[in-house]
């Protein structure tokens, strides 16, 4: 397949805004796939010494420019993925970068929220929490020229990357792009969600703080004793009720 791959032609246009990024992990995505017709997770990996390939093609999507993800066999017979661009390779003029968010909206989500991660419920100072997008932008991008607060949420550093792996993992992310199905998954709706990631599982995150911690001090002691991990056994009880 990949021998049927050649460079892409691309218009005068878009010669033009691929020069004009100046990042460099997009730019090198795109330079290799201009020059070869697609990009390997393997080269990306040996020859660019990017440890994380798919936040790679996510930074070029980033910038508006779609790509497609395919496997194809490595030179040991290992199945890596690759990316090429599409035929409709501009989602959208205004998909071109992330917007960067005014003070006076993340005051808005704070005084809707509080000072609290939308994932793990974890108190953080305000200046902490990210903003993060429900559906992400890799799928929908920003759908119009005003910020809906209801299309945003904010998330601690830890559950912002975790989110992030998880749905560029996710099949919807490489090829459905179902905005319905990110609307149903526990990273788009915390509160009422069907599945994570497109597999049927739920997730309780449960933090105690101050006074409570003598709690989970408690029931760590508790899970030890029956020789369990602390989810097991928590799991275990509620099956006993």
């Amino acid at each position: 397949m990949l021998d049927d791959i050649k460079p892409p032609e691309i218009s005068p246009e878009f010669r033009a805004y691929i020069e004009s990024i100046t990042a460099k992990r997009p730019k090198t995505v795109l330079t290799h796939i201009l020059e070869y017709g697609y990009i390997t997770t393997d080269e990306l990996n040996q020859l660019y010494h990017y440890k994380h390939p798919p936040r790679a093609a996510r930074d070029v999507r980033e910038y508006g420019i779609q790509l497609k993800t395919f496997r194809v066999s490595s030179s040991d017979g290992r199945s890596i993925g690759a990316y090429m661009l599409t035929d409709n390779v501009f989602v959208g003029m205004e998909r071109k970068g992330r917007r960067a968010f005014p003070k006076k909206f993340k005051n808005t989500l704070l005084a809707r929220d509080g000072e609290q991660c939308a994932l793990c419920s974890g108190k953080f100072p305000g200046r902490i929490l990210q903003i993060d997008h429900k559906v992400p932008y890799e799928v929908a991008g920003d759908h119009n020229n005003d910020l809906n607060p209801e299309e945003f949420m904010l998330l601690c550093n830890s559950c912002n990357r975790a989110k992030s792996w998880t749905c560029e993992h996710c099949d919807n992310w490489l090829d459905g792009k179902s905005t319905t199905i990110c609307n149903t998954c526990l990273f788009g709706s915390p509160d009422n969600y069907e599945h994570i990631a497109m597999q049927q599982r739920r997730r309780l995150t449960l933090t105690w703080e101050e006074l409570e911690v003598h709690y989970y001090d408690r029931l760590k002691e508790k899970a030890t004793e029956a020789g369990q991990s602390m989810s097991d056994y928590v799991k275990n009880v509620l099956k006993s009720k």
